[in-house]
């Protein structure tokens, strides 16, 4: 968390380093102070972000070490409460006593020491410490501690999930590292270029400082050169998380539940789920139905597929991604119409009418990978949040309520399926059709394998089959751990922008002055 302090440090560090770069491209005084403002202004953001990824970073390592020194203490049979006071002292000793981790533990003890509650001191400690990957292990934490079996395996569960956070971020911070070492070697390499030449060649760029021409071209490329930085730093860092809007649930009744989601789901009685979204939206015209049902039936099978993968629920869906190929097509035509009326050729007009549906093709694969990194991310840790709690015993319906809480992306089409299979176990179904469901909508094999027991462990329970459960989460995280490789890889091809833009303005630095040398 960026507080106000730290963002005025930030800044005044981003000003005061654009000041000193300003110094090689802008020698005036009042340029140099208004492009001292200017490039600043994307570096900020830049370095915050990098921050606040170390800081997520140092927080998850706290919780890692949180998870060990309970483990520690309740193995040799000290309980839980006194175990947070014994952490607490270590956490000061190792991280500091104004450490995240100690001072949240130091509020937990006081909590703890004045008669509150275990979940209610848990929960202030959650929101004190700020940990994603702590949070639904500490809510579940409270809720297995009054069963009084299962905290040695809830807490394993956490460790784990924390540990492999840390792996995947250690795996692709090993895979970007040469690129991510040439991209910063060559974003630095225009100020060295301008203070060499401004230091060895005197007189060498006067062509570019003395004339206002030549001033503006260096205002240009001096901004080009913090933009290239701030970008570097940014890529660096990672890529940005999915943020998404949270799912706000509305009880107005025992037997009524409203959701202001994307989704908005809406239960009117105990037999009867509804989608409001649906409730008045027009079919699709009978050209596309009748284009959809001509399709060829391993084509027509592998879309409605893909569509149901990438969250669409509707009956129409395939006859409606065919208006939305018939809408684009005509847009491509009328498109390609200006060129060939202008005197171009007349092939402008098929090839646009063919390429806009084609883009729509890639954008659809597109979402359907961002539903699949989702669930690669998010199924790892409903997974083993979900065999630990139901290993200590824990009814199903609470044990989805602490599942749901924890995975990263709850309002993903994964996340919406679950909260549809939790609004069903409350309304007194089976969880089993539920999840049958989504292992026949998921295309994932190892996911539909997990899915497919936790099924059938709800119709007829066993510990044979929980032991089942736990062997799947590994193999799970490896998948996640090569989705993370494949994300990265793909992320590190963004630093050919900022690798460009500096060789740019090393050319420009280095041959600009010649050229107007020799200019009448």
């Amino acid at each position: 968390m960026t507080t106000p302090v730290r963002a005025l440090a930030v800044a005044a560090g981003c000003a005061g380093f654009s000041f000193l770069l300003s110094g090689m491209f802008v020698p005036a005084g009042r340029a140099r102070i208004a492009g001292t403002v200017v490039g600043a202004l994307p570096m900020i953001p830049a370095v915050l972000f990098r921050i606040a990824r170390r800081g997520e970073r140092v927080r998850k390592e706290q919780a890692g070490y949180l998870f060990q020194i309970l483990l520690s203490r309740l193995s040799v049979g000290e309980p839980l409460e006194l175990a947070f006071g014994s952490a607490c002292v270590e956490a000061k000793r190792v991280w500091g006593a104004h450490s995240p981790l100690a001072s949240g533990l130091q509020r937990l003890v006081s909590d703890l020491g004045s008669r509150a509650p275990l979940s209610q001191a848990i929960t202030r400690f959650s929101a004190r410490f700020s940990c994603r990957e702590a949070e639904p292990v500490l809510a579940a934490l409270a809720m297995v501690r009054s069963v009084g079996t299962g905290v040695t395996e809830l807490l394993r569960t956490g460790q784990g999930m924390v540990a492999e956070s840390i792996a995947v971020e250690d795996a692709v911070a090993a895979e970007s590292a040469q690129r991510s070492t040439e991209a910063c070697v060559v974003a630095a390499m225009p100020p060295v270029v301008a203070l060499l030449l401004g230091r060895l060649a005197p007189g060498y760029l006067d062509p570019l400082l003395l004339s206002a021409f030549g001033a503006w071209v260096m205002a240009g490329l001096y901004l080009l050169s913090v933009l290239s930085i701030s970008l570097v730093l940014r890529v660096v860092s990672g890529p940005r998380p999915i943020r998404t809007s949270p799912d706000r649930t509305v009880r107005t009744s025992p037997d009524r539940l409203v959701r202001t989601s994307p989704d908005r789901l809406v239960r009117t009685s105990l037999d009867r789920l509804v989608r409001n979204k649906e409730d008045g939206v027009r079919r699709p015209p009978a050209l596309a139905r009748w284009l959809a049902a001509r399709l060829p039936t391993g084509y027509r099978v592998r879309l409605e597929r893909l569509l149901s993968f990438a969250g669409s629920s509707d009956a129409d869906r395939v006859a409606r991604h065919m208006e939305k190929k018939m809408t684009m097509c005509i847009a491509g035509a009328a498109l390609g119409a200006f060129p060939a009326a202008a005197g171009g050729s007349v092939w402008w007009i098929p090839l646009l009418a063919l390429l806009l549906p084609l883009l729509q093709d890639r954008d659809l694969k597109r979402r359907v990978d961002r539903v699949r990194d989702q669930i690669l991310e998010g199924f790892p840790v409903f997974l083993g949040l979900l065999s630990a709690v139901l290993h200590a015993g824990i009814p199903l319906s609470n044990a989805l309520d602490v599942c749901l809480s924890g995975i990263p992306h709850p309002t993903s089409p994964f996340g919406r399926a679950l909260t549809n299979i939790r609004a069903e176990v409350q309304a007194g179904r089976s969880a089993s059709h539920g999840f049958d469901r989504m292992a026949s909508q998921t295309d994932i094999p190892e996911v539909q394998a997990s899915l497919s027991l936790i099924a059938q462990f709800e119709r007829t329970g066993g510990h044979e089959l929980l032991s089942l459960l736990r062997l799947q989460v590994p193999v799970c995280r490896s998948l996640n751990r090569n989705a993370a490789r494949k994300r990265a890889e793909q992320h590190t091809v963004y630093l050919l922008i900022p690798m460009f833009l500096s060789l740019l303005v090393i050319l420009a630095v280095a041959g600009l002055p010649a050229l107007l040398a020799f200019r009448p």
